[in-house]
């Protein structure tokens, strides 16, 4: 999506552009500024995203005015560039919209440097930059509207059907002859890979997805719980067909050794395993519902059942393996019920039993002391030690660097010295990803 949203602010912009007739030189500014105008936004809420493009074009136009006016000028300009990769470097503590906009400066000043700007080109560098955010604009709020809520409930509704699938997987190897184990889990690994996959993504749509950081943490911290409740729940029914007791990594690597197994079905306990299939058929059902699907109590009845086997006294008669796997129900239907409380809020309780009304409360007090706990902020941190100030004085003295080598080396190239030492900086937090980037950046550098 947000390639497809920077693509077509680009061919919108040239198209234009190229329709009114403009020249190279303003198609390429034309079509850098829809590029970075496009990507560098960040901010979940629409109408943040509205604010920060309304603020960032005049940012751009005072970048590349400045651009254009110092171009005669090399040892102001240098200066000028040097302050103006600091500040855009610095304004990253002042959150998504800081670094925007320093973004915006920093690439836009680039931009006057690239089709060497002048003074008296300005009128037309000036709307040209106009078109390129009104396409952006265009692009993003009607084309292509980023919908981060929306991505995140499709990924939530994914999760909840990997779920589901390792649900099947177990239920496939509870029931699976010897000879046939192997490839059940065969299956069991490679969706629960998938089920670990689809985390991540959330995950890494959490930030932009949910109203704030607090319902973030909260829903990474459920997913989670769901993940590793149900990954459990695999083991402990492998164990429960096993001589010995099988590794977390047998779920996870394909060539791990599997236990010694055999029919899970003992004198000891055949009178239960009609109530386990039962039950993890009933866990497939509660995880493939969604929470407004609830209609009645059939479904609530279900759920105090399974949440029951976290009691002692509810387990039925049976070995102490077979036992491990029913109280793994319960902490899978725990984990599920904190999911659906975390994605769709409080829900009815008149069905409520003892098992599941402690459920509730552990999570009550599970959200109330984790809302206590406060990490140490940046804001604690002064002068160097804080890290936005550290990197912006790394980048600024890489800049100089930079400067120096390129002008020794091309005087009218010697720009592309500092926008690679700006692109290797950015978002790297130690040396070994300032030199991954580095050569990556030579190697794009030479093939292109």
């Amino acid at each position: 999506m947000a390639g497809l949203r920077t693509v077509a602010a680009i061919a919108l912009t040239l198209l234009v552009l190229a329709l009114l007739g403009t020249g190279v030189t303003y198609l390429v500014a034309g079509a850098m500024t829809a590029m970075v105008s496009t990507f560098a936004i960040k901010e979940r809420q629409v109408r943040d995203q509205a604010i920060t493009l309304a603020l960032g074009l005049p940012v751009a136009l005072a970048a590349i005015s400045l651009g254009a006016l110092l171009s005669t000028r090399i040892i102001a300009g240098d200066v000028l560039f040097i302050a103006l990769i600091f500040a855009a470097v610095y304004s990253r503590r002042f959150g998504e919209r800081g670094t925007t906009l320093g973004l915006i400066g920093f690439q836009v000043y680039f931009v006057a440097l690239f089709v060497g700007a002048r003074p008296a080109g300005l009128p037309v560098l000036w709307a040209t930059l106009a078109i390129g955010f009104a396409c952006s604009a265009i692009v993003r709020f009607a084309v292509v509207p980023e919908t981060p809520q929306r991505e995140l409930l499709r990924l939530r509704d994914a999760f909840r059907a990997r779920l589901a699938q390792v649900v099947t997987s177990q239920i496939e190897l509870l029931d699976a002859s010897p000879e046939h184990v192997d490839k059940v889990l065969d299956d069991l690994r490679r969706r629960t890979a998938r089920l670990h996959e689809a985390a991540l993504m959330i995950q890494s749509r959490l930030e932009e997805g949910t109203r704030d950081a607090a319902t973030a943490a909260l829903l990474q911290r459920r997913i989670a719980d769901a993940e590793i409740a149900t990954e459990r729940l695999g083991v402990l029914l492998l164990n429960a067909r096993s001589a010995e007791r099988a590794d977390t990594l047998t779920l996870h690597l394909p060539n791990a050794p599997v236990p010694a197994t055999g029919n899970l079905v003992t004198a000891a306990d055949s009178d239960v395993i009609g109530t386990l299939r039962r039950d993890l058929n009933a866990l497939h059902l509660l995880m493939a519902r969604a929470g407004t699907d609830d209609r009645g109590t059939a479904l609530a009845h279900v759920r105090n059942r399974l949440l029951g086997y976290r009691d002692e006294e509810r387990l039925p008669r049976a070995s102490d393996a077979v036992q491990d796997v029913f109280r793994g129900i319960g902490e899978v239907a725990r984990a599920v019920l904190g999911l659906r409380l975390a994605l769709d809020g409080p829900q009815d309780e008149s069905s409520d039993s003892p098992a599941t009304t402690r459920s509730r409360e552990e999570f009550d007090a599970e959200d109330v002391s984790l809302a206590g706990a406060e990490e140490a902020d940046e804001e604690d941190r002064t002068g160097l030690r804080r890290p936005t100030t550290r990197a912006a004085f790394q980048v600024s003295v890489g800049s100089v660097l930079a400067i120096i080598g390129g002008e020794f080396l091309s005087t009218q190239r010697w720009y592309w010295a500092v926008l690679t030492c700006w692109v290797v900086f950015l978002n790297t937090a130690s040396t070994g990803e300032i030199l991954v980037k580095g050569y990556r950046r030579v190697l794009g550098t030479v093939l292109g």
